[in-house]
């Protein structure tokens, strides 16, 4: 009777300690649930693919101070999951930033509310940021979260060396034109997730007031190029979009920068006049020019007489190797020490082919000149029709002039720097330079941060290295552990006997 009342109190003590148990793991789990993402799940990606990066981290804290939402577009089973774990540790970041996945067959109306498109228009992993203070909407496209490294094989070390990270739109174009490098194994590309820019720098656009929002508009009627598509989208990347105008009436106020890009006929005197006032009143100009042309701009010359600057219109070409696009002596790729010191962009080139010489008048009063870009003292002239050159002579082909009233003129004299070609053989140089001095003119930061390689390293062995584990991993191990087993189990049988 005594063991029976010993055994039942014994089972209600294991009752009781298994319920116990179970309340405290059931505990720990509804605890553990509430913690974030960032806390719960742990990035074992060599790049840290899911991770917001410190310095990303930081730009928020000191910039963000309203509520925004973050929206995924994406059928159910078809969410890319990278952006997905990205999307919910950015959301961990500080008190401001909700995530949310949106089935675009279930949430239809509530898309075309937020804004005023049709999700049919919108590809799976479109990403939406929504900012309640300005009720300002920014739709990021999924190709945009994604850059691609370029490899090309060195002929002379035969080592492949870096030829430019490029946007999804800028790759098409340097991968249309390498063709037969990339199918004949000389060139080869890595996919990067680039996404924490462009998904940054689109925060930064829905909590800024509307009325602050710079604008970087492109003068036309005067025959100018107009802005290639993959410049407009890195503006809009960075925040900066790209408008079309006239000089024929007073410029808006939202005028950050007003660009001239070739012009091959001339302004009038009342344009000139327009833009006169603008730069009287602290606005920004930025003029590039080709040799055939600007000394038929008289108007708008004269406008450039009184920042000290003019033009000499003859083709420059340079005999330093190191400093010209191999082959091609009209193709100057000048030092960029000066852009890098000024605006931050480092470790790319800058191509100004088919440029000509800017002349400055350093007298020129309340004006202040910088010489942005240069050739070597090994540049010269040369006579289309006889072939005789010039004598060796250093050239400005880049300056920027700045007035005592805080107007800024600042001249290219190369008429192919904002060309998809030009910036594809610097690997992406040009635009990277010329959207940082749009972004300096219109007094906005840079917002850049570095890309992570989607690919891990994988791990190689020989065939040989291979038939040797699968021996040690297939016959051995489990040899040993059946050996091991049979030996316990004959131990155990003998001590019952």
């Amino acid at each position: 009777m005594k063991k029976s009342i010993q055994t039942r109190t014994y089972g209600i003590y294991g009752i009781l300690f298994t319920a116990v148990i179970l309340l405290i793991a059931i505990a720990i789990n509804l605890l553990f649930s509430l913690l974030p993402d960032s806390v719960k799940k742990i990035d074992l990606s060599t790049e840290k693919l899911s991770e917001v990066s410190e310095e990303a981290k930081k730009h928020l804290e000191d910039n963000l101070d309203s509520e925004v939402n973050v929206y995924l577009v994406a059928e159910a089973g078809m969410e890319d999951l990278s952006v997905t774990e990205f999307l919910k540790n950015l959301s961990g970041v500080g008190k401001y930033i909700s995530f949310t996945t949106l089935d675009p067959t279930v949430k239809r109306s509530f898309i075309e509310n937020l804004t005023g498109e049709s999700p049919d228009e919108l590809s799976d992993n479109t990403i939406i940021i929504f900012g309640e203070k300005y009720k300002s909407v920014k739709i990021i496209a999924p190709e945009t979260l994604y850059t691609y490294e370029a490899f090309v094989v060195n002929t002379e070390s035969e080592a492949f060396e870096s030829y430019g990270e490029y946007s999804y739109r800028e790759f098409v174009s340097v991968y249309s034109s390498m063709t037969d490098y990339f199918e004949s194994g000389y060139a080869y590309y890595e996919t990067k997730f680039g996404g924490e820019t462009a998904l940054i720098s689109a925060i930064d656009y829905v909590i800024t007031d509307p009325e602050n929002m710079p604008k970087v508009y492109f003068t036309t009627m005067h025959g100018e190029t107009a802005a290639t598509q993959t410049l407009a989208d890195l503006l809009e990347l960075s925040n900066m979009p790209a408008d079309w105008i006239t000089l024929s009436k007073a410029l808006p106020d939202d005028a950050g920068v007003i660009v001239m890009n070739v012009p091959i006929t001339d302004i009038s005197e009342s344009e000139a006049d327009i833009l006169e006032n603008y730069l009287k009143s602290g606005g920004k100009l930025v003029l590039t020019s080709s040799h055939t042309h600007i000394s038929s701009l008289k108007n708008l010359l004269s406008l450039l007489e009184k920042y000290g600057m003019s033009p000499d219109a003859k083709e420059l070409h340079e005999s330093n190797s190191a400093y010209y696009y191999p082959g091609y002596t009209h193709f100057i790729l000048p030092g960029t020490d000066m852009l890098s010191q000024l605006y931050g962009v480092e470790n790319h080139y800058f191509l100004t082919s088919s440029s000509h010489a800017i002349k400055v008048n350093k007298e020129t009063e309340g004006i202040s000149h910088t010489i942005l870009l240069q050739t070597t003292n090994s540049a010269y002239y040369q006579n289309e029709e006889s072939g005789e050159k010039s004598e060796n002579a250093q050239y400005s082909i880049a300056v920027s002039a700045l007035s005592s009233d805080g107007g800024e003129i600042i001249w290219f004299a190369s008429p192919n720097i904002l060309t998809d070609e030009d910036n594809s053989l610097t690997g992406g140089g040009n635009y990277s330079y010329f959207s940082a001095i749009l972004g300096a003119l219109c007094a906005k930061d840079n917002v850049s941060f570095a890309s992570k390689l989607l690919e891990e390293d994988v791990l190689t062995i020989s065939s040989g290295q291979a038939s040797f584990w699968a021996v040690i991993l297939i016959a051995i191990i489990p040899s040993v552990f059946l050996i091991c087993g049979i030996i316990t189990v004959r131990k155990r049988r003998k001590g019952r006997a």
